[in-house]
């Protein structure tokens, strides 16, 4: 990389932190710069990817989604602010965007009075999900047979990260916020225990995708399109913004992972529409062998493999 597209990419997070800022200590948010805020993941992604074109995958990778969280914690802090959110400090918000992955602001703007008791048993849990994780990296790395095909790799990669990064991680990480006095929700609700997709997606797959999308998508998508409408556009972002953090980096498989997420939309209505003739899939052992069918089936759409060959398998010197 040349010192000019050092410095492209360093003025992303910067200019991001440095809007958020302005959109969560202004007393009133203009027209214009929501314009501006909106272009501004658009903005941020477009210059990552040029001034890495270069760069190994795992390295665009990293950078594509670092500016393109940042930008979206400055936007979902401006959409929070149109819609009433009291104006934060500067060291309460610089707290919500670089201290937590979550998408509420509003949590770190008060402190609960009672702060909730450090709560060792979760972050026990927590550090035995790091364990695990850690031993199939492990694995991955030393086992050729496992690095085989990217069809074993996926998944088994995908676990890893799951369980030291949102399991581990992050619910310490949680906890220990909590303890702080900051009521932050945690990243994953025992998505095991699933009972449909909606359910998955909802209340029980990181959290905080979840609440960007509400505070983004789904609130001024129900008013244009109807709440059918608003859960398709919700589902078409998401696997919009998993094709940046995914495709791009590797420029390959682009519209994979949008496929997958609308196939999932669909699925949820379908969901819902069986619900309203009185088959709830949530009722029985039927629901959880649905979701985690569709779930884990078209998987290779999500995780495909140029990204797998191309950023997680030679993490693991494949």
């Amino acid at each position: 990389m040349t010192p000019t597209e050092i410095g492209a990419l360093a003025s992303c997070p910067a200019l991001s932190i440095a809007m958020g800022l302005v959109a969560a200590r202004g007393t009133r948010v203009s027209f214009s710069l929501r314009i501006a805020m909106w272009a501004l993941p658009v903005v941020a992604v477009v210059t990552a990817h040029v001034a890495t074109l270069e760069v190994s995958g795992l390295f665009r990778t990293l950078a594509i989604t670092t500016v393109l969280f940042i930008s979206m914690k400055a936007l979902v802090t401006l959409e929070d602010r149109v819609r009433g959110m009291s104006p934060m400090k500067t060291a309460q918000w610089l707290r919500f965007a670089l201290g937590w992955v979550g998408m509420t602001p509003k949590v770190f703007a008060t402190r609960n009075k009672t702060p909730a008791p450090h709560q060792v048993r979760q972050c026990l849990h927590a550090c035995l999900f790091i364990a695990v994780g850690v031993a199939i990296f492990v694995a991955l790395r030393y086992s050729s047979a496992l690095r085989s095909t990217y069809l074993v790799v996926m998944p088994l990669a995908l676990l890893g990260l799951v369980l030291v990064m949102h399991s581990g991680v992050l619910a310490i990480l949680a906890t220990l916020w909590r303890a702080a006095g900051m009521n932050v929700a945690p990243v994953m609700r025992a998505p095991v225990a699933s009972k449909s997709l909606s359910d998955f997606w909802s209340t029980r797959w990181n959290i905080p995708f979840t609440e960007m999308l509400r505070a983004t998508v789904l609130k001024p998508a129900r008013r244009l399109f109807g709440r059918h409408g608003a859960v398709l556009a919700c589902f078409l972002v998401s696997g919009v913004l998993h094709d940046v953090a995914i495709s791009l980096p590797v420029q390959a498989g682009y519209g994979l992972p949008t496929l997958y997420f609308l196939l999932h939309g669909v699925l949820v209505l379908v969901e819902r529409w069986l619900e309203q003739r009185g088959i709830a899939l949530s009722s029985s052992w039927i629901g959880r062998v649905w979701c985690f069918a569709w779930i884990v089936g078209p998987l290779p759409l999500l995780m495909h493999e140029p990204f797998i060959k191309g950023v997680v398998m030679p993490v693991f010197g494949h």
